[in-house]
């Protein structure tokens, strides 16, 4: 069976259950075949995989590999399993390990900041505007908030249904009152443009093409540059989730305002900010220190009571 063949019904089957995947995964494999050639899958050896992964760490940034071998090692598993006999076993691909780079966040003073400061005069800073504000007070990720067309707001009750892009479940997702607002305004402006998409990169075209995640990153950027943050769409998710914890919200809140499908994928946000574990090491230094321990645990109360 030729590599191409593999790759197609392996394709086919992610399609299944992930649609989003399946796209994203074709993109890797398909690299993978211009790099070694589209040979018999049962002459293809575990050191060619192995060369393939030196190939990458060479040219490519270790997230972006490791996600690359964690497709790889998927696509081999499946083929095995699909009764091909080959010469590559999976458990011999090897992932490294990998902490990727926390998000930076900002505190809800910053994005109230942020926002004031913002224009609302044209069309396009009005537009610019609501995709800030909704990214933050829905904690939706970009791809999702690109989707979304005109017959998923309600504009009466002030939400909207989306899709959440990894397990394709629907969930609902609400705004602000300054964020309606502007999405009123929009909405008006945006009336005398056709399309079925909402956010629209340009009033050509007659509104027939959507916002492109690339895009609205790069926008996002931009307004971090302005105010000399680095912003990302993800950083304005990761800000939505710190802020329904500070507010007293549990992991449960943020599992179902993130999308996330399991709770372990919300527990990532309840760990400390260096600020937060400087303060209780501070504190328990000053015990070492010889300080007042009713003091100390007044203090800690203090500082639990604040995180």
């Amino acid at each position: 069976m030729k590599l191409s063949h593999a790759i197609h019904q392996y394709l086919e089957w992610k399609g299944t259950h992930t649609r989003h995947g399946a796209d994203c995964y074709g993109a890797r494999l398909r690299y993978f075949i211009n790099w070694i050639g589209d040979r018999d899958i049962t002459k293809i050896t575990q050191q060619d995989v192995s060369k393939y992964i030196l190939f990458l760490f060479g040219k490519y940034a270790t997230g972006n590999v490791v996600y690359h071998i964690r497709i790889l090692k998927n696509f081999f598993w499946y083929t095995s399993i699909s009764g091909n006999k080959l010469q590559v076993h999976h458990t011999l691909i090897k992932t490294p390990r990998y902490v990727p780079n926390s998000y930076p966040h900002i505190t809800l003073d910053q994005y109230k900041d942020m926002s004031s400061k913002m224009q609302e005069e044209t069309f396009f800073d009005i537009r610019l505007k609501l995709l800030f504000r909704m990214l933050f007070d829905t904690g939706m990720r970009i791809s999702e908030l690109c989707d979304i067309k005109k017959s998923d707001i309600n504009l009466e009750k002030q939400m909207a249904t989306i899709t959440t892009k990894k397990t394709l479940q629907r969930r609902w997702i609400f705004w602000s009152k300054e964020t309606h607002r502007l999405l009123e305004r929009y909405f008006e402006m945006r009336s005398c443009i056709q399309g079925e998409y909402f956010f629209i990169p340009s009033t050509k075209y007659n509104g027939k093409l959507k916002l492109q995640n690339r895009t609205a990153e790069r926008w996002i950027k931009k307004i971090g540059e302005r105010f000399n943050i680095y912003l990302v769409p993800h950083s304005l998710r990761h800000s939505k989730a710190i802020q329904i914890l500070d507010c007293g919200g549990t992991v449960k809140d943020v599992q179902q305002t993130l999308g996330h499908s399991v709770p372990q994928s919300s527990f990532a946000y309840l760990n400390w900010t260096p600020i937060e574990i400087s303060k209780r090491a501070s504190l328990w230094l000053k015990a070492i220190d010889g300080e007042d321990l009713n003091e100390i645990e007044q203090e800690m109360l203090k500082v639990r009571l604040s995180t």
